[in-house]
């Protein structure tokens, strides 16, 4: 409008000044329709909602299970110890690892049938580990009794497995029993009366009881004799 206005050529000139007011009154609501066309507006993008965390499980220990395991592992280092502590292997037999000897002392004589005597003063010589020595029976021209017996003593109550009696005279039967006293009563550990010659090794066995006396409780022939014991040794 302004250029138009002051335009050299007087024809292109603007024919009064009321039509120049209007140009610029137009030109002016032009502008003032278009101020903001153009404008950029940055639009801040919605924050992102947050997540919610889980709660964390809580973590439950079995103690009881984890008690149980540890103990297994125990037993089991302990049995392993003392099965390698003897000489490196693994026994067979475990029983076996558990025998050890157990030294008996011949304390008297048992004759319940008899005048009572049967050379107990002698007994120690059963375990005097003399070979040369011996207990010995009366000499019987005929044997008719239930038995007669050599009384041993341990120094304290055991669990016998094993009794070895060794024999230097007449051939006789024996068989083992054991009790709470010397005098008796004794129940029968190894079975019934078996024969003994030079040597006799007794299965023993006390159905887990330990006893402090045990006697070799013996029978000779009909025709008598004189049984003569020289040595006995027992294990556990």
């Amino acid at each position: 409008a302004i250029q138009r206005a002051m335009a050299k050529d007087p024809e292109q000139r603007f024919e009064s000044m009321t039509d120049f007011c209007a140009e610029l009154e137009a030109c002016l609501g032009e502008l003032n329709g278009r101020g903001d066309e153009g404008a950029t507006m940055i639009v801040p993008p919605p924050p992102r909602p947050r997540r919610a965390r889980k709660p964390r499980p809580k973590i439950r220990i079995p103690w009881a299970a984890l008690l149980l395991v540890l103990l297994a592992a125990l037993l089991v280092a302990g049995g392993a110890y003392l099965l390698l502590r003897g000489g490196g292997g693994v026994s067979l037999t475990p029983n076996a690892s558990a025998s050890e000897p157990v030294r008996l002392q011949g304390l008297g004589a048992y004759d319940p049938d008899g005048d009572g005597t049967e050379h107990g003063e002698d007994a120690h010589f059963a375990t005097d580990r003399d070979q040369s020595t011996a207990w010995g029976t009366e000499h019987y021209n005929s044997f008719t009794k239930g038995g007669v017996g050599l009384v041993l003593q341990s120094a304290k109550p055991v669990a016998l497995s094993k009794l070895t009696a060794r024999s230097i005279g007449s051939s006789f039967e024996a068989q083992i029993k054991a009790g709470a006293s010397p005098g008796g009563p004794f129940t029968g550990v190894s079975g019934d009366f078996q024969p003994v010659g030079s040597s006799k090794t007794f299965s023993v066995d006390t159905q887990g009881k330990k006893y402090r006396y045990y006697l070799v409780w013996l029978k000779l022939p009909s025709e008598g004799g004189q049984a003569e014991i020289s040595e006995v040794t027992a294990r556990t």
